[in-house]
């Protein structure tokens, strides 16, 4: 069997490399989809935790010196403060972060709540206001975390915070 020249096998492999592209030369390898990329949920922090009580307000400051929560996955940077809640009944549960961001970044802050043991994780959407609400259960505990980004901030890159926590039955 004879070998085919080597330009040819160039030209054919050019033509099937530029024929599996669209308009937007985007390549499209296959015409299966893959899977999504599903993130895990945080894991407890390794960070000590403060008790708070439902119906409490915090006020505290997060700065470079805090310990960083999370330093092997999402932020080896963010230095956070963590709070631990248990629900003393069930409810909805509103926990809000005010914070006074100089320099009008919102992302230089944003708040987490986690069931413990596991459970899904909802995250605050940054800004100087942010709320969140669950569902709990009663003798459940809840983790809270307060995760600054000092970088994004001007020096010394320290955040004042007051915490609130509401549980309506």
């Amino acid at each position: 069997m004879r070998a085919l020249p080597p330009r040819l096998v160039l030209s054919v492999a050019l033509a099937v490399v530029t024929s599996a592209c669209d308009a937007d030369r985007a390549f499209l390898a296959s015409p299966i989809s893959p899977a999504p990329i599903v993130a895990p949920a945080p894991a407890p922090s390794p960070v000590p935790s403060v008790s708070i009580l439902a119906g409490q307000m915090v006020r505290a400051t997060v700065s470079r010196e805090d310990p960083v929560c999370d330093p092997a996955h999402w932020d080896a940077n963010s230095p956070c403060k963590v709070y631990s809640l248990v629900a003393p009944t069930s409810g909805l549960l509103t926990v809000t972060l005010t914070t006074d961001i100089p320099g009008s970044n919102p992302d230089a802050i944003d708040m987490m709540v986690t069931p413990l043991p596991g459970g899904t994780t909802l995250y605050s959407p940054g800004g100087a206001v942010q709320r969140l609400s669950l569902h709990v259960q009663a003798e459940s505990r809840y983790e809270i975390r307060i995760n600054s980004y000092p970088y994004l901030l001007p020096l010394p890159g320290a955040l004042d915070f007051e915490l609130r926590t509401e549980l309506q039955p």
